[in-house]
C-alpha cells in the first residue's frame, strides 16, 4: 500500500497537469485575428506608417548586416531607427562609416525619460534610417528613447536575431487598419537555424536536424501563461505606450502588452494576436527567472499574479514533488516495501503526463498557427516530445529551480541605501 505522502504527491501531479492541459486549451485560440488572404498587396495605399526600432550594444561583428536587413523589410512606409546603447566596441563606428551618416538637429520628445542623448544622425544613403547615440542604460531605456525620437504613430521592436515573412509587418499592422480602438497587435516568435535564412529572409521553416533544437523548438509552443515573456512580438501604438511610461523591466513587449491591458477597460482599447509565425534565429531559452520577476510587479495586475502564482506552484515546485516522489518509490523498493512493478509504474506516469501535455501543444500549434503542420512533421515533434521527456525536460525543470532560486536570493538580498 502507497503511503500517504506519496498518495498526496501523485494527486497534486494530477491537478498540475490538469491545469496546464485546461491552460493551453483556454489562452492558445483567444483573440487571433487572421490577416486577410490577399496581404498588404492590396492594402499598401492604406497601410500606417510604421517605427522600426533596433538597438545594439557592442554588437560591432553583426551591427551592419542586421541594419541592412532591417532596411529591407517588405512594408511601404517604414523609418528604421537604431539605437547605439552606449557601446564600448566600434559599434557606432561601423554604422557612422557604412551607412553615411551626419549629425541632424535634436528631434522627437522626451515624452519617455532615458539616458542622456549624445548624438542624432540621418542617412545620405537610406534616407528612413536614423541613429540614436546615447548613454547605455539598458534594453527598455534604448528602446524608450527609440519612442521618442521615432516619427510614425505605430513602432515595432525588432531584435537582430529576429526573421521575418515577406508579408510579416502588414499582417501585424492590418488590426490597426480594421479597428482603430487596437493598440497593439502582436504575433508569435519560433525558432530556426541560420542554415535557412537568406538575405534576411526565411525560404524554408524546415524542423531543426539536431534533437536538443527540437527541444527547444517544442518549449516555444509553450502558451502564454506558463511564459509571458517568451515567442513574442508586437506592433504598439505610439500614443497608448507614452501613456504608459513605456518600456520597463528589460523591454519585454509581453510586460507592456499585460500593462496596456490592465488600461483597456477604461480606455475602451483592445489587443489582438495575429496568426502570423515570426523566427528566432537559434535563440537561447528564456531564462525562467524573468518569468518570476515579471509576475511580480503589480502594475500587470490579475494575469502578473495569476502567472506568479502558476509559476510559483505548478512552475517550481513541480519538479520538487516529482522528484520527492521517484526517491520515496526508490526507497520503498530499496527496503523491499514495493518492487520494480511501482518504481516502473510512478516513472510511466510521469512520463506519460509530461508527454501528454506537450503533445496537446503541437496539437494546438500545428491547428492554430499551421506552421508545422505536414504529418511526417508531426510525427518528428511527437517523437522528439517523448524522448525529452526521458531526462532531459527533467534537468530543464531543476535548471529552471535554480535559476529562480538564485534570482529570489539576489531580489531579498538588502539594497544599498
Amino acid at each position: 500500500m502507497l503511503p500517504l505522502s506519496l498518495w498526496v504527491i501523485v494527486i497534486y501531479l494530477i491537478i498540475a497537469h490538469a491545469y496546464k492541459w485546461v491552460m493551453t486549451v483556454v489562452t492558445y485560440p483567444p483573440e487571433v485575428y487572421r490577416p486577410s488572404p490577399v496581404g498588404s498587396t492590396l492594402a499598401a495605399n492604406i497601410m500606417p506608417p510604421l517605427s522600426v526600432i533596433v538597438s545594439f550594444y557592442n554588437k560591432e561583428s553583426t551591427v551592419v548586416a542586421s541594419i541592412i536587413a532591417s532596411l529591407h523589410l517588405n512594408y511601404p512606409q517604414a523609418e528604421l531607427v537604431v539605437v547605439n546603447d552606449g557601446s564600448t566596441d566600434n559599434t557606432l563606428q561601423m554604422i557612422l562609416q557604412h551607412f553615411v551618416l551626419a549629425p541632424f538637429p535634436e528631434h522627437g520628445s522626451a515624452a519617455i525619460p532615458t539616458s542622456r542623448i549624445r548624438a542624432i544622425y540621418r542617412s545620405s544613403t537610406y534616407p528612413t534610417l536614423w541613429v540614436i547615440d546615447k548613454e547605455h542604460g539598458g534594453m527598455a531605456d534604448s528602446l524608450n528613447a527609440g519612442i521618442n525620437a521615432s516619427h510614425a504613430g505605430l513602432f515595432i521592436h525588432i531584435d537582430d536575431n529576429i526573421v521575418l515573412h515577406e508579408e510579416g509587418l502588414s499582417n501585424l499592422v492590418q488590426p490597426f487598419v480594421s479597428d482603430s480602438t487596437v493598440v497593439s497587435s502582436s504575433g508569435t516568435l519560433r525558432r530556426t537555424h541560420k542554415h535557412l535564412v537568406r538575405d534576411g529572409q526565411l525560404f524554408d521553416p524546415k524542423l531543426p536536424l539536431r534533437w536538443t533544437d527540437q527541444f527547444s523548438l517544442i518549449d516555444t509552443f509553450r502558451p502564454p501563461w506558463v511564459a509571458p515573456s517568451m515567442g513574442t512580438i508586437a506592433i504598439f501604438k505610439k500614443s497608448a505606450v507614452i501613456k504608459q511610461g513605456g518600456y520597463r523591466f528589460g523591454g519585454s513587449d509581453s510586460e507592456l502588452q499585460t500593462r496596456l491591458r490592465s488600461a483597456l477597460p477604461s480606455l475602451h482599447y483592445s489587443i489582438r494576436k495575429v496568426n502570423e509565425p515570426f523566427f528566432l534565429i537559434q535563440a537561447e531559452p528564456l531564462d525562467p527567472s524573468r518569468i518570476l520577476d515579471l509576475s511580480l510587479y503589480p502594475s500587470m495586475g490579475m494575469r502578473g499574479w495569476s502567472a506568479l502564482f502558476a509559476t510559483l506552484f505548478f512552475e517550481w515546485l513541480f519538479p520538487i514533488l516529482e522528484t520527492v516522489g521517484l526517491l520515496m518509490v526508490m526507497e520503498a523498493c530499496f527496503k523491499g516495501l514495493a518492487g520494480a512493478p511501482l518504481f516502473a509504474s510512478y516513472l510511466g506516469f510521469c512520463i506519460i503526463l509530461r508527454t501528454t501535455r506537450a503533445a496537446l501543444e503541437i496539437l494546438l500549434e500545428a491547428i492554430v498557427f499551421r506552421i508545422y503542420r505536414h504529418p511526417i512533421t508531426l510525427v518528428r515533434l511527437f517523437l522528439a516530445t517523448a524522448i525529452q521527456n526521458l531526462g532531459y525536460r527533467q534537468y530543464q525543470d531543476w535548471k529552471q529551480f535554480f535559476l529562480m532560486m538564485n534570482w529570489v536570493t539576489r531580489w531579498t538580498e538588502p539594497r544599498p541605501s
